[in-house]
């Protein structure tokens, strides 16, 4: 395997760093609260149709 550079370790960090504050800004919670919504709606209007 390849030594990386301290660039590309550096990289890595911020990339992952840049990551993990994202998912701490959504809160993950509120992300998965809002697919489960859209998929409710969803089935919710599907449902509405066929009847």
């Amino acid at each position: 395997m390849e030594q990386l550079t301290n660039e590309q370790i550096e990289q890595a960090m911020d990339l992952r760093a840049e990551t993990l504050s994202f998912a701490d800004r959504a809160d993950g919670f509120d992300l998965i609260d809002d697919i489960l919504d859209s998929i409710s709606s969803m089935t919710f209007t599907t449902s509405s149709h066929t009847r």
